[in-house]
């Protein structure tokens, strides 16, 4: 039997009006028309699990508006804190977790002055989005962030096979380790990052064929730049200063490369990179680094479609000519690496983007030590 309600009144500091129906035998809830505003609410810990317990199996939203609320979460599941929260919902079906329009579209648009997640702020904020039977469509995801930062995201995610879907995304001085925090980066970077970056893909293949879809059909472009950031528990300057040294390159893996930085850390003056991709082709336009004594470049690109590294590392002198090569070739999951100190005009002209740094050789790197003679032996 379904349940009936209308409640208006006052709690947690604001006023609240609800009109819902609830059909337990079917596990069906009706928010009709819910209405909260000027309320300071806290959430205790495990709130999220206990809700996820208790909610019934289907959720049918008509109309929500929040207003002025403040909310703050104790469950470590939500780290979640709003202040002047403004939201708007309408035509919304939840059914277990997979949304759905109620009448053909449903609507979201939101606004708060604080946010913070997991300890990342976001202050004055907009959000204003869309759902149909095909896609999700997000109009407008903006907010400004410490320290002078700010961050902008739009784009469509087709639901139906064949449709595509986009992301559009700029970001001013993005603080590198609280993003790599939130995102769980295997990485410990930090300072600031500029990003600018519009891909399109086709995310709806065949079932079991969804990553080769996209990757078959990405597009569009990346760009980044940071300055000053500091790699932590890289070392990559003393790295090379004894590779120059010897007299033949080194004969690293990819693994054995990264067990052999793990050794200090790196400053930078700064990192670029510009690259687009064309039918799951990404290849590098620009790409640079400058630590304090070298600077790094890349060359090619990675080929997703046929899952092939194609990419070259040149550790450059201050005619930017690499005196240093490491080519990445073979699968994405296990490329090999081949090394070499290569010479001629063959190994110039790479585009890094980047300044040469100020502590850098001004003249060649490659100054092989010779090898010390082997010790005479006594003649019988």
């Amino acid at each position: 039997r379904q349940i009936d309600a209308e409640l208006q009144g006052k709690a947690y500091e604001g006023e609240f009006s609800l009109d819902l129906a609830l059909d337990p035998q079917q596990q069906r809830l009706t928010l009709k028309d819910m209405a909260l505003s000027g309320m300071d609410i806290s959430l205790p810990p495990g709130w999220w699990q206990d809700w996820q317990g208790w909610r019934p199996q289907q959720i049918e939203i008509r109309k929500l508006a929040f207003d002025r609320l403040k909310v703050l979460s104790f469950d470590d599941a939500i780290p979640l804190s709003l202040t002047g929260w403004q939201l708007y919902l309408s035509d919304l079906a939840l059914r277990g977790n997979q949304p759905s329009p109620l009448l053909g579209r449903a609507r979201i648009e939101s606004k708060w002055f604080e946010l913070v997640w997991d300890g990342l702020s976001a202050r004055n904020g907009a959000l204003d989005g869309e759902l149909t039977p095909e896609a999700w469509q997000l109009n407008k995801l903006a907010s400004t962030l410490p320290d002078e930062g700010s961050l902008s995201l739009s784009g469509q995610w087709g639901k139906v096979q064949g449709q595509e879907s986009r992301v559009q995304v700029q970001g001013k001085q993005l603080d590198l380790d609280q993003w790599g925090r939130l995102l769980h980066a295997p990485v410990s970077l930090a300072g600031k990052l500029d990003l600018t970056a519009d891909l399109r893909a086709d995310l709806n293949g065949q079932p079991g064929e969804e990553t080769a879809s996209w990757r078959r059909t990405l597009q569009g472009s990346l760009s980044l730049e940071s300055q000053d950031p500091f790699w932590d528990r890289v070392a990559i300057d003393p790295l090379l200063d004894a590779w120059f040294k010897e007299q033949t390159p080194p004969t690293l893996t990819p693994q054995a490369l990264w067990q052999a930085m793990q050794q200090g850390d790196t400053p930078f003056y700064q990192i670029k990179l510009n690259a687009r991709a064309e039918q799951g082709k990404v290849r590098v336009e620009q790409g640079g680094a400058s630590t304090i004594t070298h600077l790094l470049a890349l060359q090619g690109g990675v080929d997703l479609a046929a899952d092939q590294w194609q990419l070259d590392l040149g550790i450059l002198n201050k005619r930017r000519c690499a005196e240093l090569l490491a080519r990445w070739r073979g699968p994405l999951t296990d490329p090999g690496l081949e090394w070499q100190f290569p010479t001629g005009q063959e190994a110039c002209g790479w585009e890094a983007g980047v300044r040469y740094p100020a502590q850098g050789r001004s003249g060649p790197l490659w100054r092989p030590q010779a090898q010390a003679p082997a010790p005479a032996t006594a003649s019988q």
